[in-house]
Order: C-alpha cells, then sequence, then structure tokens
C-alpha cells in the first residue's frame, strides 16, 4: 500500500503499514480485539506539488472535526460504561451481602457457595473495569481530543498566513 500526502512543501508517503498482532496460531481469531498498527512513514520536504494532487486544508479540517465528533461519542460512551460499572459493583456487594446472611438447606449450600464465587467475580471485574480500564480509555481519548484541538488550532494559523 502506497499512499502519498503533500500539505504545504511536504510530502509524506506511507512505505509500509501492518497490524501488530495478527491471528493465534492454528486459530481463526486475534489475540485481542484491538489492533495495534506499525507504519512506516517517509517525510520529506518539497518545493512543489510534482504533480501529485494536493490535499485542501479545509478538507483536512473537516476530518479533524469529525475525529473530535467520534472522540466525543467515545467519551459519552465511556462515561456510561463508568456508571454500568458502579451499579454492577454495588449490586454484586447487595447480592453478595443478601445470600451470605440468608440460612440455606443442607443441599443447597455448594449452590450458594457457588454463586458467591460468581458474585465476587463480578464485583472485581466491575471495580476493575471501573478504576483502571475505563479510566485508561477516558485519558486516551482525553488527550486524543487536546491533540486533535492542537492539530486544529495549527492548521487554521497556518491556513491564516497562506
Amino acid at each position: 500500500m502506497l499512499v502519498k500526502l503533500m500539505v504545504t512543501g511536504t510530502s509524506v508517503t506511507v512505505e509500509e503499514c501492518n497490524v501488530t498482532m495478527g491471528t493465534i496460531p492454528d486459530r481463526k481469531y486475534p489475540y485481542t480485539d484491538h489492533e495495534g498498527v506499525a507504519a512506516i512513514f517517509n517525510v520529506e520536504k518539497t518545493e512543489s506539488s510534482n504533480g501529485t494532487e494536493a490535499i485542501r486544508a479545509n478538507t483536512i479540517e473537516g476530518n479533524v472535526n469529525k475525529c473530535l465528533t467520534a472522540i466525543e461519542k467515545g467519551l459519552k460512551k465511556a462515561s456510561s460504561d463508568c456508571t454500568f460499572y458502579t451499579i454492577l459493583a454495588v449490586m454484586s456487594v447487595f447480592l453478595l451481602y443478601i445470600i451470605s446472611s440468608l440460612e440455606v438447606p443442607y443441599g443447597l449450600g455448594l449452590v450458594r457457595g457457588f454463586v458467591l464465587v460468581i458474585l465476587t467475580l463480578t464485583f472485581g471485574y466491575a471495580i476493575w473495569s471501573r478504576l483502571i480500564l475505563n479510566k485508561m480509555e477516558e485519558n486516551g481519548l482525553i488527550n486524543s481530543q487536546k491533540d486533535m484541538e492542537n492539530y486544529l488550532l495549527l492548521l487554521q494559523t497556518e491556513m491564516k498566513t497562506s
């Protein structure tokens, strides 16, 4: 795959682009649902476009605005996920308390123990997702949003000077 981009005297060519994880050996599914991407770029200063069609700054600005919209949707989703995991953790603790305080007949002790283990694991998963994974996702989205906003300001400054 070869992609060439020219903006204000700079030529950027994608020489190579690959996913980094791939699939598990002897399986059809990947290691994770989050794929890393490795790319090799060739960046050169140019004096003219040399026949390559230049991408207009307003097109790039529109794409950046689309990215900002997608990031905003992601932040709203992260916020609702945070609420979901909080409710799941509270419900798990509540059910743990209720079930552990109930008297059960002799034959149902094993079932009760199994339910308590499942609820404990659910509580742990909810807390882990809420405090660690959700925060990582939220921080990544916030930093991406700041980067896009800074890039948009830089682009608008470049448009005014040219």
